[in-house]
């Protein structure tokens, strides 16, 4: 149950509202996150005083798709349009300025220590040890032509956003009678008896040739060959590069003399903290923990808060300023180990602060990190290198140059995988596959219209390519004459697969008359069905890997039958719910508390994403679908004023 709210949490029109946007953009990798290279076409909406461009619609559309790609590499940006993400890049978008306007108007304002540290905890600037390098920093924003005053006054508007919304998640609990029923059902237990009905078990006669073409003719979708891309490549690779770096003795002793902060002595403390609103509160929390009291016990009572909300985790005093303020940060650092701090203010509410260990690490001697700083170098280096490239590459293919001519001046090597589907299948070569980490070239090659210039594209694991589109070989069928065996076992296969699906339903139609499944399986010559016993708290475990049987099971009523096809598994399943156990909250002791936790945090999302759309509202927008429909008909590859 736990990783359904997680997924929940994670929608992009939620995202939008906490995530910085603009960050994941930079790790990406594409262009200006402020519009820089993106087709010009107007005003797409109005949110106040504020205009949204087309430009900058669709620069965030394709920083979007690029971020959903290192998941689903096989995405095409029509396949992304045919879902409507377009529209909602722009709901994000109207959110996300709304809220900014909402929060300027109410005169809240940010820091630069905020700022700082939000880009200080940014993994995409993190350098070979895995903390911040401003090198690192420097070389992505140059890389991608981001002005770091536009960068930052971005990352303004998020952490403005987030002050705004903060207040928001400070809710009360989730009543019990809210909560009580919907534990009690996450406890329910079923039994499902399963039963299987092998498609192998009846037999198919070959078809004749007037029924191999009739079939072939009412399911020749089913035997064409999608649209395949011809292209070229030619890979920029960081490790590669970094093989070919030498770092001196004397460039590691000027590194550590130049970065003497990052080894000198430091001190952090684990902390726990609580936040409310309410100074009462606060005062009554600080009190009874000085009295002796078990800081998570009080916290618990008093806001309903669990161990996992107290956690500040391990910090540092710069950092803990950079969350909270200054003088916050002073006051808990100056604590002594075991003491708590607070009530203190700041624009979240009012904190009381745990000091629960305090941690000093000693100055590290140039010896103990010599090899770490030249990894660090290393890196450093190959990323400075591969942004030269890229940059070479890319001016040489904007000057005119052909992708050869650019990629044989940087020393790469071109390849030509055989022309491709969406999915990476050629019918000439079905042997061929094409590597899993070079998956995301297809969505490149896939939206390249001809006549298009090379792009360069970032592919993961520090490694761009330089991509170039040779050929479009439009959807065909195959003939019937190339592929008449492989049309005959499908024939055969379907024939099969009717079959066993009448015999389920004639199976089923004796059960629901009185007979038993077992008996009638047994009957009918199948295997016996198998008995299935879970609770739905256990299938949630299960993130969406439930057989569709187990999902038809926990959906009908007791004593319901039905059946489903499994014709990948070659078996139709029959499905009887024969015992529905309601669940039992004395049974699992602390379940209703985890449970109200859980639909509290999911409360506070949705309040906070009906405040925004109230916001939006509130605040004034105005939307020009016209220029809407020319952006997305760029993407399509037509005009602006095609149908």
């Amino acid at each position: 149950m736990i990783s359904f709210f997680r997924r929940w949490l994670s929608s992009p029109i939620v995202l939008v509202l906490f995530a910085l946007v603009v960050v994941a953009f930079v790790i990406v990798g594409i262009g200006n996150p402020l519009g820089g290279g993106a087709p010009a076409g107007g005003t797409v909406a109005e949110v106040g005083d504020q205009e949204i461009s087309a430009a900058r619609l669709s620069d965030q559309f394709d920083r979007r798709l690029q971020a959903v790609r290192q998941q689903n590499p096989e995405l095409t940006a029509r396949a992304a349009l045919d879902t409507g993400a377009l529209d909602i890049t722009l709901d994000q978008l109207v959110i996300s300025v709304a809220l900014e306007e909402l929060a300027r108007d109410m005169g809240l304002s940010t820091s630069k220590r905020l700022v700082d540290a939000d880009i200080a905890g940014m993994e995409a600037f993190a350098g070979p040890t895995g903390q911040f390098s401003e090198q690192v920093y420097r070389d992505i924003l140059q890389r991608q032509n981001i002005d770091e005053r536009s960068f930052r006054q971005d990352l303004e508007g998020d952490v403005l956003r987030r002050h705004l919304l903060a207040p928001l998640a400070g809710l009360t609990p989730t009543p019990e009678g809210v909560a009580r029923p919907f534990a009690e059902l996450q406890l329910e237990q079923r039994t499902l008896s399963v039963g299987a009905i092998p498609y192998s078990r009846f037999d198919v006669d070959a078809p004749n040739q007037k029924q191999l073409a009739a079939f072939y003719r009412e399911n020749q979708a089913r035997f064409t060959i999608p649209e395949r891309r011809k292209f070229q490549y030619a890979i920029i690779d960081r490790a590669d590069l970094a093989q070919q770096i030498d770092v001196t003795d004397a460039d590691i002793a000027q590194y550590y003399e130049d970065n003497s902060d990052l080894y000198a002595a430091t001190e952090t403390r684990s902390l726990r903290q609580v936040v409310t609103q309410d100074r009462a509160q606060a005062d009554t929390i600080a009190k009874r923990v000085r009295a002796g009291e078990d800081f998570a016990a009080v916290a618990a009572d008093v806001l309903d808060y669990s161990e996992s909300d107290l956690d500040l985790g391990s910090t540092n005093e710069s950092d803990l300023a950079g969350i909270i303020n200054d003088d916050v940060a002073a006051e808990v650092f100056a604590a002594s180990e075991g003491n708590v701090v607070g009530p203190a203010e700041s624009n979240f509410g009012f904190h009381v602060i745990s000091v629960d260990a305090v941690e000093t690490t000693p100055t590290k001697p140039m010896s103990a990190v010599q090899g770490e700083i030249r990894n660090r170098l290393i890196e450093e280096r190959a990323e400075a290198r591969v942004a030269e490239l890229t940059d070479q590459v890319q001016d040489a293919i904007d000057d005119g140059a052909s992708m050869q001519e650019a990629a044989s001046d940087a020393g790469l090597r071109v390849m030509s995988p055989p022309a491709l589907t969406e999915t990476g299948q050629t019918p000439e070569q079905e042997d061929f596959s094409l590597p899993a980490d070079l998956r995301p070239l297809l969505g490149t090659a896939f939206d390249l219209m001809p006549g298009d210039d090379p792009l360069v594209e970032e592919i993961g694991q520090g490694r761009y390519a330089l991509v170039g589109l040779d050929e479009v070989i439009p959807a065909a069928p195959q003939p019937l004459a190339d592929i008449r065996e492989e049309v005959s076992e499908i024939y055969i296969f379907e024939e099969q697969r009717k079959q066993a699906e009448a015999k389920a339903k004639e199976i089923i139609a004796a059960v629901r008359a009185g007979g038993s499944l077992s008996a009638e399986m047994e009957a009918a010559g199948v295997p016996a069905p198998q008995d299935i016993t879970a609770r739905r708290a256990e299938l949630a475990q299960q993130e969406g890997r439930l057989p569709p049987y187990v999902t038809l099971g926990f959906a009908q009523g007791e004593g319901d039958i039905a059946d489903v096809p499994l014709p990948q598994q070659g078996v139709q399943v029959i499905v009887e719910t024969t015992r529905v156990v309601p669940g039992d909250l004395s049974e699992v002791p602390g379940f209703l508390q985890t449970v109200s936790s859980q639909l509290r945090a999911a409360q506070a999302t949705e309040l906070q994403l009906a405040f925004a759309n109230a916001v939006s509202k509130s605040i004034g927008t105005k939307r020009y679908p016209d220029a809407v429909t020319a952006v997305e008909a760029q993407y399509r590859g037509a005009g602006p004023d095609a149908e």
